[in-house]
């Protein structure tokens, strides 16, 4: 029996109705080496210089960058509800109040999936939010039939070939030449494919303690980095940063996700480093500016959403 997985819910969109707190600084430290722009490994400034883009509220989650980097997308507390965030922090606003559903990337836009609805999602001035919300249909969202009778999310299609992930299986397909193959099979979440489409990762396992694997299309290898989630490739698409959540109780008595802290890793090292250190936040679901300057994240015990800048250095391309 398969286990249940947030599988291809890269976001859940929903309307918050609860209020943050202020725009106190997290407290803790960064990685150590901070601030060596010259460096080989990114690195994340310190907590004193990240900024918090909802003070008011409304709680945040799973967040996405609009292209142009101007804006963000996020979801609502439980995913409910889909909010325009502004990267400089100084507007929040409700796009689609009750909307929920699961956000990707088709054909370098955001795609939302809300049930039997197709909607892309595109930056707009003047539009409310700063966004366009348009609906479209199945194969405007990436979405195509798998030889297997499935449905296939298309998350990547170049010269390299098409990059797939099944929603019914889970499985990561690698169409090119004619031919389909199994990057993995079954049971993969999280799926994210590196800018050029040389590599890809995903997730296994539960939440709790999921399992973060990443394919090179070059060489043929698979790597298992170690625990991790969420992972979220930096432009040059030879390092990620990730989430290594740890279970526990939380608000209410129940077990769910009670700490996060944020990881890199780089194709080739042996396994992910930490990036800061923050026990009051539980940081969750990265998102990496299409410049790679700026690491979106949301705090899941606060609803805090969280712009820290991060030094990409001098990258790998390994």
């Amino acid at each position: 029996m398969r286990r249940s997985r947030p599988a291809f819910v890269v976001a859940l969109l929903l309307l918050a109705a609860c209020e943050g707190g202020g725009p106190a600084r997290p407290t803790g430290t960064g990685a150590a080496g901070l601030r060596q722009d010259g460096a080989k490994d990114a690195r994340l400034a310190p907590p004193g210089e990240w900024s918090r883009l909802n003070p008011g509220g409304p709680f945040l989650v799973s967040p996405a960058w609009l292209p142009g980097g101007q804006r963000a997308i996020a979801a609502g507390r439980k995913g409910i509800g889909l909010f325009s965030v502004d990267a400089k922090g100084t507007s929040v606003e409700s796009v689609a109040p009750g909307m929920r559903g699961a956000l990707h990337r088709a054909g370098g836009g955001l795609c939302l999936l809300s049930g039997a609805r197709h909607v892309t999602v595109e930056a707009a001035a003047g539009q409310q939010g700063g966004v366009r919300l348009l609906e479209t249909d199945a194969s405007g969202c990436g979405l195509s039939p798998t030889p297997s009778g499935t449905t296939g999310l298309v998350l990547f299609s170049g010269e390299r070939g098409e990059i797939v992930h099944d929603l019914h299986t889970g499985d990561v397909l690698l169409r090119r030449g004619g031919r389909e193959e199994k990057v993995q099979e079954g049971d993969a979440w999280g799926v994210a494919v590196a800018p050029g489409g040389g590599r890809v990762a995903w997730c296994l396992g539960h939440l709790t303690d999921p399992v973060l694997m990443v394919h090179d299309m070059a060489s043929g290898k698979t790597f298992v980095v170690g625990r991790g989630a969420h992972p979220a490739w930096l432009p040059d698409g030879s390092r990620i940063v990730y989430d290594v959540p740890a279970a526990g109780p939380v608000e209410g008595g129940a077990r769910g996700i009670a700490a996060a802290d944020l990881f890199l890793y780089a194709w080739g090292d042996a396994e992910g480093r930490r990036l800061a250190d923050t026990p009051d936040i539980v940081e969750m679901q990265p998102a990496v500016s299409p410049d790679g300057g700026t690491l979106l994240f949301s705090d899941w015990r606060t609803g805090a959403l969280w712009a820290a800048p991060l030094l990409a250095g001098q990258g790998g391309g390994r």
